[in-house]
């Protein structure tokens, strides 16, 4: 939700206003495939002073497999720029599915928790639509509607290293394609 600024190559400009939004939902499952990390104590019904120390040593593989399900819509309002040219309303619209295997180490070291990762996906759209439409003016005396044909199928790789301290934060690096 906003508003929006476009500069083009003849020197023109124009302002416009864009609405849109997305939903998603994800399911999934963490397989555990190997686990040597030393159990931690037992919790004790009496309290404690410090919380017990995250086991050293050894460590766990881990398989997060999930699938997601969402839906976009997004609309760029229309305008005239400054040289004229009227352009209308350009929507966006349509589903999308995908899954994705995440592969993970866990390893405790120094107090904290390294998790090296490698990841692939891959995503589908459906019901997909994007069409931009131009009124009728002297540049283009019959109006025209554009159907664009957006790429359906993506598939993505990633690889990463997350750290995550003793107080819950999680700080990482990743690459992505």
């Amino acid at each position: 939700f906003g508003n929006n600024n476009e500069f083009f190559a003849d020197g023109s400009s124009g302002n416009y206003r864009s609405d849109g939004y997305y939903v998603d939902a994800r399911l999934g499952h963490v397989f555990v495939l190997f686990n040597s990390i030393a159990a931690a104590a037992p919790l004790s019904r009496m309290p404690v002073k410090a919380r017990p120390r995250a086991a050293e040593g050894g460590y766990a593989i881990g398989l997060d497999l999930s699938g997601h399900l969402g839906y976009a819509s997004d609309v760029a309002r229309g305008f005239t720029d400054t040289s004229g040219f009227t352009f209308g309303d350009e929507r966006v619209q349509g589903g999308e599915t995908g899954l994705r295997a995440k592969l993970f180490a866990a390893v405790p070291r120094n107090g904290v928790i390294w998790q090296p990762y490698v990841s692939g996906s891959v995503d589908w759209r459906f019901a997909y639509s994007h069409i931009a439409s131009y009124p009728v003016q002297v540049a283009l005396a019959g109006g025209d509607a554009v159907n664009f044909s957006d790429g359906t199928t993506f598939v993505g790789a990633q690889a990463g290293l997350d750290v995550r301290t003793r107080n819950g934060w999680t700080v990482g690096i990743n690459g992505f394609y």
